[in-house]
């Protein structure tokens, strides 16, 4: 599936009555910027006007199209989970993966008049104005505002009637994955009041291994993370991930995302050198 920048806003314009997919993969923000048209999905299209906001976290199930009486302009950036290591609690990210069948097509609308459509308004003159780490935030706020809303709420049932397998889930919802990642399996299980072997087949039951790999996903994916977003020394981004030996990063790197470290950190760079971060009119 194609990637575009993360947390980057870009311009796109359409002709009269010409048709553009965002095939892209990632969660998508789309605002439009001006003029009218429509969001192309079954089983009904929804016509969008100046301010009206689209979210999506399924790619190419729906399509924007401008209107016959002139050109539609949208603003758009798009986040990818799998680079906000650290930030999402396990719990959070599973929902994220699963996300693209809630709602239908994983389409959702805001109208201009909407908070979410209100905050997106900004976007546009907080890039011009280069405030790029204000941008990048608030553009996450929108994720964990659309996130908000949709997932489950955490039980607030009393702890003491909690069984360990009740405060275990409480634990995954609540636990960022950068916190889950630096403690130890006994740690943990004091957490949730019981052994570490009773733990250790909790933690196994909910994510299908053990928790010795499920820590080293978490490095590894911290460290794709600085490999994209930093000009760290590979052996750097090993150490600031977690791992001891740059070998046996690289051989484990290689292993899950089926690349070396330098091979990812240069594909994301001519990305990133390909992509324009605003297209002008």
């Amino acid at each position: 599936m194609i990637r575009s920048s993360h947390l980057v806003l870009h311009e796109q314009g359409l002709p009269p009555a010409t048709e553009w997919a965002p095939a892209a993969a990632g969660w998508c923000f789309l605002r439009v910027k001006q003029g009218d048209g429509y969001l192309w999905q079954q089983p009904n299209p929804q016509r969008l006007e100046t301010g009206d906001v689209v979210v999506s976290s399924q790619p190419a199930r729906w399509a924007l199209r401008a209107s016959q009486l002139g050109e539609l302009r949208v603003e758009y950036f798009r986040v990818y989970t799998d680079l906000l290591s650290g930030v999402l609690t396990s719990f959070e990210r599973q929902y994220l993966e699963a996300a693209p069948v809630q709602p239908a097509n994983g389409v959702r609308y805001f109208p201009a008049a909407h908070p979410l459509a209100n905050q997106f308004a900004s976007f546009g003159e907080q890039a011009a104005r280069q405030e790029t780490l204000l941008l990048r935030s608030r553009m996450l706020y929108l994720l964990a505002e659309v996130l908000h809303a949709e997932l489950p709420a955490v039980a607030t049932v009393a702890r003491t009637n909690l069984t360990a397998g009740d405060r275990f889930r409480q634990l995954i919802m609540q636990l960022p994955e950068g916190d889950l990642q630096h403690q130890s399996p006994a740690a943990l299980a004091k957490m949730c009041g019981c052994s570490v072997r009773h733990f250790s087949r909790l933690f196994k039951d909910h994510f299908g291994h053990s928790f010795v790999p499920k820590r080293t996903e978490l490095k590894l994916q911290k460290a794709r993370q600085l490999l994209a977003d930093t000009d760290a020394k590979i052996i750097d981004v090993a150490l600031d991930s977690g791992f001891q030996h740059v070998g046996l990063f690289t051989s484990l790197f290689k292993r899950h995302f089926h690349q070396t470290p330098s091979d990812y950190r240069r594909r994301m760079q001519r990305r990133a050198g390909a992509s324009k971060k605003f297209t002008q009119p």
